[in-house]
């Protein structure tokens, strides 16, 4: 297990992150602190994860 954090900017910069921290079939647990982030933006960030993550 590894334990990896990752400070969100852009939804391009976390998908670069994915695709170089992560390969194939590795399970994830991913937990957010989503402190002062707009809902919106906490919206379109969940949905990114259910589109590109989920399996």
């Amino acid at each position: 297990m590894k334990l990896i954090n990752h400070t969100y900017q852009t939804l391009e910069a976390l998908e670069t992150f994915i695709k170089d921290s992560f390969v194939g079939d590795e399970y994830l647990l991913i937990q957010l602190f989503y402190g002062d982030i707009p809902p919106e933006n906490l919206s379109s960030l969940l949905t990114f994860f259910k589109v590109n993550i989920a399996k």
